[in-house]
């Protein structure tokens, strides 16, 4: 990596493993939502991985990067950090909607 932080050999990525996809979908929105509303700068992703161990899926959250423009790794940190303290408070309001459809169903 260059001193500017701009030459990365690979983008920073998030692995979590998650029982349920519908996990790995509240993460998904979240990462949209941020991005939509200018919270972060780069769209994110959520990408399925090789299966773990037992009944545990595997998961990758990785910035969405294009090819040729350079990214720098301290902006890339910062996002997760803006994405991982306000994904708890996201994750409890995305439950509460869907609780409210299974109820109403």
């Amino acid at each position: 990596m260059t001193k500017d932080g701009t030459d990365l050999t690979r983008p920073p990525q998030v692995w979590f493993y998650s029982r349920s996809s519908l996990f790995a979908r509240f993460v998904a929105e979240h990462v949209e939502q941020l991005y939509a509303s200018r919270k972060v700068s780069n769209a994110w992703t959520v990408r399925i991985l090789a299966w773990g161990s037992g009944v545990d899926c595997r998961f990758a959250l990785m910035p969405e990067l294009e090819p040729g423009v350079k990214s720098n790794l301290s902006s890339l940190q910062a996002q997760v950090k803006v994405i991982a303290e306000s994904f708890p408070q996201s994750l409890r309001d995305r439950a509460r909607i869907c609780l409210k459809q299974i109820e109403g169903a």
